[in-house]
């Protein structure tokens, strides 16, 4: 399971389009687990960063700090 705590959006222009965005995750119609590519524990989170600034096979990675 994946349990989403939250999430940033940059420009509040979107804001809109993020609130679509949570209905759908909330009823299902969206699945978030296909679009993590990578995790990394919190003592790797520059290799989390550098993972995040190469584009190619990366979409999303999750730093875990548990």
């Amino acid at each position: 399971d994946l349990k989403v705590t939250g999430f940033s959006c940059p420009d509040e222009k979107n804001i809109d389009l993020i609130n679509l965005g949570q209905r759908l995750v909330a009823a299902g119609e969206i699945q978030l687990k296909p679009l993590i590519t990578h995790h990394v524990p919190l003592d790797d989170l520059e290799q989390g960063l550098a993972l995040c600034r190469r584009h190619e096979k990366v979409l999303k990675v999750i730093v875990d700090i548990v």
